[in-house]
């Protein structure tokens, strides 16, 4: 599953707009299920969702995996919302 994410984020960087659907369709209802798991909210599992599949297609290197954003995208909300409380 790992190399077909980096293969569908290069493809879509290349501007494969079927490789955005799949990334999309393929991955959403995993990353959201996580989120919700790690963040403990809808709302925040949601938002998440949306800032890992962007950075995945616009901001983290080829050679990460969706799974690996979504990692670090988790932690830094806990890490957030731990400073705040």
């Amino acid at each position: 599953m790992a190399q077909n994410d980096v293969e569908l984020i290069k493809r879509a960087r290349e501007g494969d707009i079927e490789a955005v659907r799949e990334l999309i369709e393929g991955r959403y209802d995993d990353l959201y299920r996580f989120c919700r798991i790690m963040l403990r909210s809808q709302a925040d599992a949601e938002a998440a969702v949306r800032q890992i599949l962007g950075l995945a297609l616009t901001g983290e290197g080829v050679e990460s995996t969706v799974d690996g954003v979504a990692l670090r995208v988790c932690r830094s909300w806990l890490e957030r919302r731990r400073h705040v409380s």
